[in-house]
């Protein structure tokens, strides 16, 4: 008796299908899996399992943030029970998989009657979250904040349809906010929700205007906390700016961009695959044109009308906001990776309904289908199999390539020092750059006390586990340069000298012009906090990769002056004004460094310099004025 509500689930043939489809989009990274080629998530992945007995105490310190929390949170409490980064990239995976595949054969089995109609629907969405997006990494697939609103939205689409659903009323907020402490870049995504909900269920306005207020105090004490969230911002204030001059690019980049962003990632073509995204961008298209009517001619279909009302949103948001591609590379298309599931589902429900509301009789009739026409589903099963299998035999490279890389460290014998990941830039195809972030968790590595640093370390936006660079601990520091030849990756490890911060070089993120403004700034941070020599060996290796920067010169010398070393600091300086001689600053700082050492006459010279090129400036007059006192 306890199994007849389940039967009778499956007693109809689109939920059979349903059923076939999950399976046929988790089974293969099962069989094929657990090293998934998907690189974000296992880059993630392999800083979260870092073992949290390392996150502590002298050498290493945990920044808790206002976000990031759920996949961090998720992560050590599998590797708490053993699991470790390959098994849990296969969990983040399957749960994102599964749930947008469940939400697509759910969408389209409540709203299209007809089962042949909807298990042909079910099973060639199966896999339309696989944008190109996703097979970076996933429309954030580590945080789960994609997961978490799509079943919000789920349950809202729902809510538009029936007198209730169970526990939608708290769990929507919830997943909302939850999602926001989970990645600051769902934020937007998480307002569009509330402003959705508050619209379209009348009965849930006061919850809805709630979790607004939730969301918008939450954004706010998470910028507060963690204040380059400059993405984030971006994200959220793009969304109420209209652009209309790139919507003929953007529909074009519906039929271009995920092939391209595949075939960057992993370095060639997939017939089958790139067919597919041909297929999801004529979806996509015929979504957002029909959407608009289907609004106005859904009236007695609550539910339809509700989905077809957020396609709209969704197409409105994809070809008229701005681009973001210095904040956020390929920002457009992450739009439509978060909403996969509600895109697919609205165009192909939207299509059904339209002609369904012109010859019904015919649709009715057809919509049917008779025993040969159940080949079709079938088929299509074969087909979502077989675009996944190309990608996911990758799988098998990056633990070939990850084991080449621990073994040729290994084999170097070092112990107890610090490495910074370089040359990344020179891993191809990209997806193997994820390997990098494994060694941070690596039993053996972590063993012989290697501590690692990589990309995502230099971003302040992103939570550290390291030290080694902000104080100087007395280990021996090493930079790890990453190659590709014939047989695969390669890395090489090079000592660096005692006293230099090494410094990370050709990785993904930022350029050798960036990495040195990050080290300036970070010298800039020591020095605030009365960390003299740390803020030195930062200027420095600044000063390496920009020697023309005389700011970081100008500061390199502040901070030598105040460790005693005045002829160096002098000389820095010297150097500063010859970068920069329009600037005052400088000159002051030359002549106060001059007045210490009693050498007034050169001072006063610095200081008519400086009031030479700003008159009035009250640092130099006051400077002035103490040269030329009496001893």
């Amino acid at each position: 008796m306890s199994f007849d509500p389940l039967r009778r689930l499956f007693s109809k043939p689109q939920s059979r299908f349903g059923l076939a489809a999950l399976l046929a989009v988790t089974l293969p990274a099962i069989l094929l899996g657990p090293w998934l080629p998907f690189h974000d998530l296992v880059a993630f992945v392999g800083l979260d399992t870092y073992p949290a007995r390392q996150s502590f105490g002298a050498f290493h310190y945990e920044v808790l943030q206002f976000t990031y929390i759920l996949h961090l949170v998720a992560s050590r409490f599998m590797s708490a029970l053993g699991l470790g980064a390959p098994a849990q990239v296969m969990v983040f995976y399957l749960v994102q998989a599964g749930v947008l595949c469940t939400v697509l054969w759910r969408l389209i089995e409540r709203l299209v009657p007809q089962p042949w109609v909807a298990s042909v629907g079910i099973v060639a969405g199966a896999l339309a979250f696989w944008e190109g997006q996703f097979l970076w990494g996933g429309p954030l697939p580590c945080s789960l904040a994609a997961t978490l609103l799509v079943v919000a939205v789920y349950l809202t689409l729902r809510e538009t349809g029936e007198a209730d659903v169970p526990h939608a009323g708290l769990l929507v907020p919830a997943l909302a906010l939850t999602s926001l402490v989970s990645h600051p870049f769902a934020l937007p995504f998480a307002l569009v929700l509330a402003g959705f909900r508050f619209a379209l269920v009348p009965r849930r306005r006061r919850e809805s205007a709630g979790l607004m207020v939730g969301l918008l105090v939450l954004g706010f004490i998470i910028s507060r906390d963690s204040p380059r969230e400059e993405a984030s911002e971006a994200l959220a204030t793009s969304l109420q700016t209209l652009h209309a001059g790139q919507v003929l690019e953007r529909i074009q980049s519906l039929f271009t961009v995920d092939a391209a962003v595949a075939k960057y990632l992993f370095g060639e073509s997939f017939a089958g695959l790139d067919g597919y995204f041909l297929v999801l961008g004529v979806v996509h298209l015929v979504g957002f044109v029909i959407s608009p009517f289907v609004v106005v001619l859904a009236k007695k279909s609550p539910q339809i009308r509700a989905l077809a009302v957020l396609d709209t949103l969704v197409g409105l948001m994809y070809l008229l906001t701005p681009s973001l591609e210095k904040v956020l590379p390929w920002w457009p298309q992450r739009i439509l990776a978060f909403y996969s599931p509600f895109t697919f589902s609205a165009a192909f429900v939207g299509v059904w309904f339209l002609l369904r509301l012109k010859w019904p009789a015919i649709v009715d009739a057809r919509g049917q289908g008779g025993r040969l026409a159940w080949c079709v589903p079938g088929g299509l099963l074969v087909a979502i199999v077989a675009v996944q299998w190309p990608v996911l035999r990758l799988s098998g490279e990056v633990k070939r390539n990850y084991e080449q890389v621990r073994a040729e460290i290994l084999q170097t014998n070092v112990s107890h020092t610090y490495v910074v990941m370089s040359d990344l830039l020179e891993v191809n195809p990209v997806y193997l750059r994820s390997v990098s972030f494994l060694l941070f968790s690596d039993p053996a590595l972590v063993e012989r006390e290697l501590r690692f640093q990589t990309e995502w370390h230099i971003q302040a936006r992103h939570p550290t586990r390291l030290v080694e660079t902000w104080f100087d601990l007395g280990a021996q520091q090493h930079v790890a340069s990453f190659r590709t030849e014939a047989d695969g990756l390669h890395v090489r490890l090079i000592p660096q000298p005692l006293g230099e911060v090494p410094i990370p070089t050709r990785n993904n993120i930022l350029d050798n012009a960036e990495m040195a403004r990050w080290a300036r700034r970070k010298g800039d941070a020591l020095f605030g906090s009365r960390y003299f020599r740390a803020a030195v060996a930062h200027y420095r290796a600044a000063l390496r990769l920009a020697p023309e920067a005389w700011e970081t010169r100008n500061n390199l010398a502040i901070a030598l002056g105040r460790l005693g070393q005045l002829d160096e600091a002098i000389t820095s300086l010297q150097e500063a004004i010859r970068l920069s001689p329009g600037l005052t600053e400088p000159r002051i700082n030359l002549g106060n460094l001059l007045l210490e050492l009693g050498r007034k006459a050169e001072a006063a010279e610095c200081f008519n310099a400086a009031l030479r090129l700003t008159p009035g400036d009250q640092a130099a007059q006051e400077g002035l004025r103490r040269a030329s006192a009496s001893n």
